[in-house]
């Protein structure tokens, strides 16, 4: 929709107004022309923010794309067109990647159509694109003809988590910086269930040193509370300093927090080298950070820290480097395995799923039994009770 198309249509809604009210109510047309439109572009705020940033970066690369292949093919993509849209994504289904496997999931295709639906719906086309017959045939025949698994990814558990830890350089300038922020990324991401973006997300303010819960988390939007109610997560304090988050936020912080090159270096060169070696030390006073400070900075390979925070992707590959390094293969893993690990360590020591999901901030039980079949499928099953 265009400029011209707005003013016009705006313009329609003030006659309209104006004809209902009587002289004396109705403001000047220029005035409510301008208050109208200035409205209709607060709405627009509106809808973006009920997009995850993640969203949005999907739909653009989504949409782009669709763009220049109808280019490509000398087609309009705009209005957005059901027959043209179940011929891109037939076109889609077919690419394949270096590896023989195609390049976009079935599930990656329905993406594509939640894209281009936002496309047709921003453009003026209405709704209902992934609804429509052609659409629906289309994805649902490929659907059937691939019978695709979902892939999940293997979980980190308690031991794993440690493991990794101690296979970081705790004690070396200027290897010891990035250790230390990301040994508390890995603890808090394992401990708190919370996705990647939400921990990249972190500012100090979201982190408090609580006397007797440990450390409280404070989140704002997640996946599964897209109105941003927030929630407060608690992250006790470790029974072994190795695996104990906040004395993990102490370190990192304390880093943060320090004033110059020679006191950082001071703080990692009396770490010591095996973490089976290190003490409590979150009982102490906290540094004191701006609340906005970003908590999961990006470090140079010098030691410097940049106060700019780092993405969640930068986070998934910062934590498939520290596996490998641990002797893991990271094409198992993700970022999400800490999440699944959280849940399969939980069920292990036989958690409820209401403890769990207090935790995880699952809606239902059904996510947790999902965890709970791809990681234990021995738990609670009678195959037990066969005898065999």
């Amino acid at each position: 929709m265009t400029d011209q198309d707005v003013t016009r249509d705006l313009s329609v809604i003030q006659e309209q107004l104006q004809a209902q009210s009587s002289a004396q109510d109705a403001i000047p047309a220029a005035d409510a022309l301008q208050r109208l439109s200035d409205l209709r572009e607060r709405r627009t705020e509106l809808e973006d923010s009920n997009l995850a940033e993640n969203s949005k970066t999907a739909y653009a690369h989504d949409q782009e794309r669709y763009g220049r292949w109808c280019k490509q093919m000398g087609l309009p993509p705009l209005p957005v067109n059901p027959e043209i849209v179940s011929l891109y994504l037939t076109d889609l289904s077919e690419l394949i990647r270096s590896d023989g496997k195609p390049a976009y999931k079935v599930t990656s295709l329905r993406r594509v159509v939640s894209s281009l639906a936002r496309l047709q719906y921003d453009t003026g086309g209405g709704r209902g694109l992934g609804d429509h017959e052609l659409i629906a045939r289309t994805i649902n025949g490929l659907a059937n003809e691939r019978q695709e698994r979902a892939e999940g990814r293997d979980p980190l558990l308690t031991e794993d988590v440690l493991k990794v830890i101690s296979h970081m350089d705790h004690s070396t300038w200027p290897a010891g910086v990035s250790s230390a922020r990301d040994t508390f990324v890995v603890l808090v991401g394992f401990a708190t269930a919370l996705r990647r973006e939400n921990v990249a997300g972190l500012t100090a303010g979201n982190l408090t040193i609580h006397p007797h819960d440990g450390l409280h988390v404070r989140v704002g939007r997640t996946k599964t509370d897209q109105a941003g109610r927030g929630a407060l997560l608690a992250v006790p304090y470790g029974q072994v300093p190795a695996t104990c988050a906040p004395c993990a936020w102490f370190r990192w912080a304390s880093l943060l927090a320090a004033d110059t090159i020679e006191e950082r270096m001071a703080l990692v060169l009396s770490t010591p080298r095996n973490p089976d070696d290190w003490q409590h030390v979150c009982r102490g006073a906290f540094p004191e950070l701006p609340d906005d400070a970003p908590v999961v900075t990006r470090v140079t390979k010098s030691g410097r820290i940049m106060m700019n925070r780092v993405s969640g992707t930068a986070l998934y590959k910062r934590l498939l480097f520290r596996l490998e390094n641990a002797g893991y293969d990271p094409d198992r893993y993700g970022f999400h395995s800490l999440r699944a690990g959280f849940v399969t360590q939980a069920l292990i020591k036989e958690a409820t799923h209401k403890a769990i999901r207090n935790q995880t901030l699952h809606k239902t039980d059904m996510m947790v039994d999902h965890y709970d079949r791809d990681n234990l499928p021995l738990r609670n099953n009678a195959v037990t009770k066969l005898g065999l």
